[in-house]
């Protein structure tokens, strides 16, 4: 064989195999292709269409949680105030007043049965004097005051209902109603319009609460009458830590100085005794981190926000929306925050089931070139093969002419 025909040779051998490697790219290349277009429709489906779904609905059902809240503490202020001033009414016509423990009694204990949420009510006078009625484990209590006459002596009485008096006693202690929180609050304010105070300790009994008061001056003797009702900051807490802001979300109401008004969803606090401790405490007094991490975030900023995963306890991501809540003439704050992974539409198991889809696509588009490639193997090698036999026909053809010319 000449030089040149082994040369020929040498050369339709390398381009078939160069034919047959492309060949074999192509399933490859196919596989990425498909994984390519995959993740680019999957992208774009997140940005244009998941991701302003998901922000919608963290939105929605911030507000959801907002209007809850809000129509919770609207129901308990209407209640409030309703049996506040229909005790007020009932004082002013007589039919209840400081010297008439008893006759006090027989009004208000069914009032305190109808509400749970006023755990106290009483009436006070500018003068000193003040009754009490408050409810215990096994019935009730009244306390009396006349700083005036008798200075820090209290009279003490239980009740088993409202004509069944089981004790009574005296005490003394250093308590002028006109000190109160209730009742310097309510002085500042016209005659007849409920005021509510700044959440505080009870001296009745030593819970967080806050207290309804309403004012007014008896004509005959020209006194300030006083009447106020509390209400436990417990009850707030137990309906804020029934609420869920996404999977793993809070919702927690603030005072203005950033205590814990109403208390978040949270396993610790089944134990009765530290929730109740827990109430208007800051939240990282209690180990509520990232609450904490979102009120010194807001610095008293309404609006929505997001914390960087960065500066919070989970590592992660979260979304918070700091809001105004108005009792009357007091002023708190509504928070709801959760993790931004509480309201993705794509789930991880969302994207398990789909990166599978995409991996045994870019398999089978390996299998089907390597299928196409395999049946083009043979007709490709038949054609090189033929080029190779014609040229070696043409070879011998101008060899045996060379020869004949020769001879």
């Amino acid at each position: 064989m000449s030089v040149e025909s082994s040369r020929h040779t040498d050369d339709t051998t390398i381009t078939e195999n160069r034919i047959r490697k492309l060949l074999n790219r192509l399933g490859l290349t196919a596989a990425l292709i498909v994984v390519i277009s995959s993740l680019t429709v999957a992208a774009s489906f997140y940005l244009l269409q998941a991701k302003p779904l998901a922000d919608d609905d963290a939105l929605s059902r911030q507000r959801e949680a907002t209007r809850q809240v809000s129509k919770e503490i609207d129901g308990l202020t209407q209640s409030i105030e309703r049996v506040l001033l229909t005790t007020q009414n009932w004082s002013r016509e007589a039919m209840l007043g400081l010297d008439d423990t008893q006759a006090f009694n027989r009004l208000l204990i069914p009032v305190l049965k109808q509400h749970p949420l006023i755990s106290n009510i009483y009436l006070a006078r500018s003068d000193g004097q003040m009754i009490i009625l408050f409810r215990t484990n096994d019935g009730w209590k009244n306390y009396t005051t006349n700083v005036e006459e008798e200075g820090i002596r209290q009279n003490w009485s239980s009740w088993r209902d409202s004509y069944t008096k089981t004790g009574e006693d005296w005490k003394t202690r250093e308590y002028d109603p006109r000190t109160r929180p209730w009742y310097k609050g309510v002085m500042e304010v016209p005659e007849n319009q409920v005021n509510w105070t700044e959440p505080y300790i009870f001296a009745s009994n030593p819970n967080p609460g806050i207290t309804a008061s309403v004012r007014w001056i008896d004509k005959a003797s020209g006194l300030d009458y006083v009447m106020s009702v509390d209400v436990l900051l417990t009850n707030i807490s137990q309906f804020t830590s029934r609420l869920s802001f996404g999977k793993h979300g809070q919702v927690a109401v603030f005072t203005t100085d950033g205590r814990i008004l109403g208390l978040p969803k949270d396993k610790r606090f089944i134990d009765d005794d530290y929730f109740k401790s827990s109430i208007l405490k800051a939240p990282d007094q209690i180990n509520l981190h990232t609450l904490d991490t979102a009120w010194k975030l807001a610095k008293g900023r309404e609006g929505t926000f997001s914390i960087p995963a960065a500066i919070t306890p989970t590592d992660e991501e979260w979304h918070a929306v700091l809001q105004r809540l108005k009792l009357r003439n007091q002023t708190f704050w509504l928070a709801t925050l959760a993790p931004h992974r509480d309201f993705d539409i794509i789930s991880d198991d969302l994207m398990a089931v789909f990166f599978g889809i995409v991996l045994c696509n870019a398999i089978l588009a390996m299998l089907a070139v390597q299928g196409i490639t395999r049946a083009a193997r043979r007709p490709i090698s038949k054609i090189f093969i033929e080029i190779e036999e014609s040229r070696r026909h043409i070879e011998i053809l101008f060899e045996q002419a060379e020869a004949d010319e020769q001879n």
